[in-house]
């Protein structure tokens, strides 16, 4: 299920459901902490930030470089032109992890 699907309950827009659906994602995962995931289980293209080097393939996963470690975690900066919210982020991971209805797929890992 897409993050837009939520944006009239949670978000101001598409764009920060997107932002914040990433951000989550990579917490749930453990990306943002350095781990590597199967990531096309939940992201169908992502070939631009592995273009410009935020994230990497190792093996038959991915994992964010020291360049995307540092521009994802620019988006928890007040004034980010693609801020996203702390409360935002942990609400998105705790749907994500349970899944709030019947449909949703939860992300394990």
């Amino acid at each position: 299920m897409a993050p837009g699907h939520y944006t009239e309950c949670f978000f101001r827009d598409e764009a920060t459901a997107l932002y914040t659906y990433f951000a989550a994602i990579l917490r749930v995962t453990g990306m943002e902490r350095g781990e590597s995931y199967p990531l096309k289980k939940v992201f169908s293209n992502f070939s631009g930030h592995i273009k410009v080097g935020r994230i990497e393939k190792v093996g038959t996963d991915y994992r964010l470089t020291g360049h995307g470690v540092d521009y994802f975690a620019d988006r928890y900066r007040p004034g980010s032109p693609q801020h996203v919210d702390e409360a935002e982020v942990d609400a998105m991971a705790r749907m994500i992890r349970s899944g709030p209805t019947d449909e949703w797929e939860p992300v394990d890992n």
